[in-house]
């Protein structure tokens, strides 16, 4: 299992259920991961997505708690279990969990490469995942150079599970 995410420098991943911010390069680099591969994300960020609706290309595992939610061209899960028995039945498929606080710590322990785009500066956020800096089994095993879009600093970071 994968991870693809944003991170502020605190490790800060979500406001609102909504990401922190938008980098054309990031979302363009996530969209070519995944094609083809099983996403797994929260419901809210289907607002984000091309055309607000399931990624073409992949299969789609939507978790939500909301009863009344429809998303066509996915597979709903109402509970983390559900979301589980969901990938277990992709056991020989890439699965990417590519949004979602609950998500990335629910499955951190499977988790065994985070793709990172590491933003250097501290949003307001309400949802975050742990620390993989202070992680002693995961390893950087990428680290681009600093990237930049307009006065923000960030780069690309993958962390393997040793």
């Amino acid at each position: 299992m994968k991870a693809i995410l944003i991170a502020d420098e605190k490790w800060g991943v979500s406001n609102k259920g909504k990401s922190l911010i938008s980098i054309p390069a990031e979302r363009k680099t996530m969209l070519d991961t995944v094609k083809g591969h099983v996403v797994v994300y929260d419901y809210k960020y289907v607002d984000e997505l091309p055309g607000q609706q399931a990624l073409t290309g992949s299969d789609n595992i939507v978790f939500t708690d909301n009863a009344e939610v429809n998303v066509k061209n996915a597979l709903v899960c109402k509970t983390l279990e559900e979301v589980e028995k969901a990938i277990e039945s992709f056991s020989d498929r890439e699965v990417y969990i590519i949004h979602g606080a609950k998500l990335y710590n629910h499955f951190f322990d499977r988790i065994n490469t985070f793709h990172v785009t590491k933003v250097e500066y501290s949003y307001h956020t309400d949802e975050s995942i742990r620390n993989l800096d202070e992680e002693e089994n995961l390893t950087i095993t990428h680290d681009s150079d600093e990237l930049y879009l307009h006065d923000m600093v960030y780069s690309f970071l993958q962390y393997e599970r040793m």
